[in-house]
């Protein structure tokens, strides 16, 4: 199965970049044939990347009050709320905002299409990288991401 594994941030926005630090290693760890790309530009322009890929997982940071710093979470999307993460986001047209343009478009979307979110405090300082307390969490957030691509589990959605 060709996969595309997209890590959506800016790695000088501090901790808006750990969508791709994550991505890329989880590209590394899943069964080949599978391809990283770093993307920080919007929801919609993501959407044109992933053609010819049977699968794509996306993975970025998220800001919302229920999700934990260091929280990782696998995005309902069929789930009709989603709790404003479908709205604009630094992005300029946020990622789930897209998905839902391109099905009502028709747009083809990869047979399986999956999307992570990282729990940050904040994602508009300009630093270098994440935070420590971010860095400290990647391994285990990896490993969480890998065991779930492949053991088709549909049951735990947030480690």
């Amino acid at each position: 199965m060709r996969t595309l594994v997209v890590g959506v941030g800016n790695p000088i926005r501090g901790d808006d970049g750990i969508g791709p630090i994550v991505a890329e290693r989880v590209a590394r760890a899943i069964a080949p044939p599978s391809e990283f790309l770093p993307f920080s530009g919007s929801g919609l322009d993501l959407v044109c990347e992933w053609g010819g890929y049977e699968r794509v997982v996306v993975i970025d940071s998220i800001s919302t009050g229920g999700v934990g710093e260091g929280e990782c979470v696998r995005i309902d999307l069929e789930e009709p709320a989603l709790g404003g993460l479908a709205e604009g986001s630094s992005h300029a047209s946020g990622i789930l905002a897209s998905i839902a343009i391109a099905r009502r478009l028709d747009v083809a979307l990869p047979g399986e299409l999956v999307c992570y979110g990282i729990g940050v405090k904040k994602t508009g300082e300009f630093r270098e990288g994440p935070g420590r307390p971010l860095l400290d969490e990647v391994e285990r957030i990896v490993e969480c991401i890998t065991e779930d691509l492949t053991s088709g589990n549909q049951g735990e959605r947030r480690w």
